[in-house]
């Protein structure tokens, strides 16, 4: 991994990207941003993932790209 991605003097964050300001501007990756996400943007994000993303959330949970609408039903819930 190259982490000079995460950490440039000149980096400008899109809008609407977190980032942390320390010596330079930080690009944050999802899966530090995602802890900062209140549950129901959680929920809307997991909605709109595509099939290949959905399907890694899913593999984490021991879940087949079947399960998506239950799974999603679940978070509803």
């Amino acid at each position: 991994m190259n982490q000079s991605f995460y950490r440039d003097i000149q980096y400008t964050a899109p809008n609407n990207v977190m980032t942390y300001q320390y010596d330079s501007q930080v690009a944050v990756p999802l899966w530090v941003a995602i802890e900062t996400l209140p549950f129901g943007s959680l929920i809307y994000l997991c909605h709109y993932l595509k099939d290949d993303e959905m399907s890694n959330v899913l593999n984490d949970f021991g879940l087949t790209a079947n399960d998506r609408i239950i799974f999603l039903n679940v978070l509803d819930f």
